[in-house]
């Protein structure tokens, strides 16, 4: 009962966020004009820095499971694959497969994810979890804007797509921030706190941005590709995840932060990437939002799970 308090609890201040952008839309303080300033200024701006911050604040060298992390990047490019192959076979409608390849997999580590597992587990869960987080996010956001160049209308060669993505602000952050962190380069106080209020800015804005978009009336075949991707986000990755990695040994807090990992909601800055590339706007707003609804009924359900057979 208490982790569905917490789920319950992590996820009503972003329903509440997305529900407060509906109702700006409804009094038009909030427009579609707007909302694709707002995407632009997330994935070029508030994104990159709240991975960059992600990245630098994470202990490499104390916190460091090779076991743990190789398996979660294993799994993860499996999933992706499956994605893919799914995606491609529900529809063939470009801006649709890009937008189901991206909410199948794309999960909100940090804001989510990071809260719970100290919620369940405690602080000493906080620095493997962070580890994850520096992985999984930006490997994803990448994947997303790779998915989202390869599914233009325009004709891009292979090697302009790649260029594209080793260009973006999203790339140059990563990299900025492996380096400085592996180098342990302390940036100046005040250059770090500015960072820091940067990237906290992503949830609110990001969220307030998503509900003006979202659309209560979803027609057919935009809810069987819903299904698909919550099914898929929801339920088959923690569910394939979860045994594999009980299977291979995994216990306690490496078991609880595959677990976590594996269950989050969809991110909420995939639907400014949505917007930014022009692909299914409503299939992806629809996604995150139901995403934070069910999650609160899948994630007691798993956690319930492995605590029952005494795993964690």
């Amino acid at each position: 009962m208490s982790i569905f308090l917490k789920s319950l609890e992590l996820a009503s201040p972003l329903l509440l966020l997305t529900a407060l952008g509906y109702f700006l839309k409804k009094i038009r303080l909030l427009s579609n004009e707007t909302s694709v300033v707002l995407s632009k200024l997330v994935l070029n701006v508030i994104l990159p820095v709240n991975i960059f911050v992600n990245i630098y604040d994470s202990d490499f060298k104390s916190a460091f499971d090779i076991k743990l992390v190789l398996f979660i990047l294993i799994s993860n490019a499996l999933f992706t694959i499956l994605a893919i192959f799914i995606s491609k076979l529900a529809t063939k409608n470009k801006k649709q497969t890009s937008a189901l390849m991206q909410v199948c997999v794309r999960g909100n580590y940090s804001i989510f994810g990071l809260p719970l597992i100290v919620a369940i587990y405690g602080q000493i869960a906080a620095a493997p979890m962070a580890i994850a987080v520096a992985f999984l996010t930006p490997i994803y956001n990448i994947y997303a804007i790779g998915v989202f160049e390869h599914y233009q209308d325009r004709r891009v060669s292979i090697r302009k797509q790649i260029m594209n993505i080793f260009s973006t602000p999203l790339f140059i952050a990563t990299i900025i921030g492996i380096v400085l962190n592996l180098a342990n380069i302390k940036l100046p106080s005040f250059i770090y706190e500015t960072l820091v209020y940067i990237s906290k800015s992503i949830t609110a804005i990001s969220l307030i941005n998503l509900g003006s978009s979202f659309n209560f009336k979803i027609n057919k075949s935009l809810f069987r590709l819903l299904t698909i991707g919550l099914l898929f986000k929801l339920v088959l990755v923690p569910v394939l995840s979860i045994p594999a990695a009980i299977a291979l040994g995994f216990r306690d807090v490496s078991l609880l932060v595959i677990v976590v990992t594996s269950m989050v909601p969809i991110a909420t800055s995939a639907f400014s990437t949505a917007v930014c590339y022009n692909t299914d706007i409503e299939l992806t707003s629809s996604a995150v939002v139901y995403s934070y609804v069910f999650c609160a009924i899948t994630i007691p359900i798993f956690i319930s799970i492995v605590t029952v057979l005494g795993l964690i």
